[in-house]
């Protein structure tokens, strides 16, 4: 996929560069530089429809004072592209580094509940935000119906040849059949 020609199209952004950074569950990464400016670039699975939300809950984490990275609008007012294989964003890079799985030092692991703890208090304001795991999520009907729709899923994950989310879609049913 030309991932310079749908910035072009849908961002009116000229693509210098390009490199993809991670790989995995269907998604890709690229740092991608406009203009000497870096940028992230996500193409995501087209089942993960919670990726056209995220500009929206980003923005307005922004606006409640939270440092997050600002989400780049396209040309029709959205912060997503959908594309007939693939969702993409465009959005701020944040220079920081990457910790590995395990491996956070001490001074991260104070810090991060603090800093959920902000995004939840932020939230909690945030009406569009959908509910997941409602009050009643664990109620017998409700996790053999997740059930099916998590089976579901991974029928269509096999059928769109995405094999990276096998292991996702098997992890979350195993759980609910506990």
């Amino acid at each position: 996929m030309d991932y310079g020609q749908i910035v072009e199209k849908f961002y009116g952004r000229q693509v210098d560069g390009i490199n993809l950074l991670e790989s995995h569950f269907g998604t890709e990464i690229y740092r991608v530089t406009i203009d000497g400016d870096a940028y992230i670039l996500k193409s995501l699975p087209l089942y993960m429809d919670g990726a056209k939300r995220e500009g929206q809950v980003v923005d307005f984490l922004r606006r409640n004072g939270l440092k997050v990275s600002r989400f780049l609008k396209t040309y029709q007012g959205g912060y997503a592209v959908t594309t007939d294989t693939c969702i993409v964003t465009l959005q701020e890079y944040i220079k920081g580094m990457t910790l590995q799985i395990n491996e956070a030092p001490d001074w991260f692991m104070e810090e991060s509940p603090r800093l959920l703890g902000k995004i939840q208090l932020a939230l909690r304001n945030y009406k569009e935000l959908p509910v997941n795991f409602g009050a009643d999520f664990f109620a017998k009907d409700n996790v053999l119906s997740k059930k099916r729709q998590y089976e579901s899923d991974l029928l269509a994950a096999r059928k769109g040849g995405i094999p990276g989310w096998f292991p996702v879609w098997r992890s979350r049913s195993g759980i609910l059949q506990k």
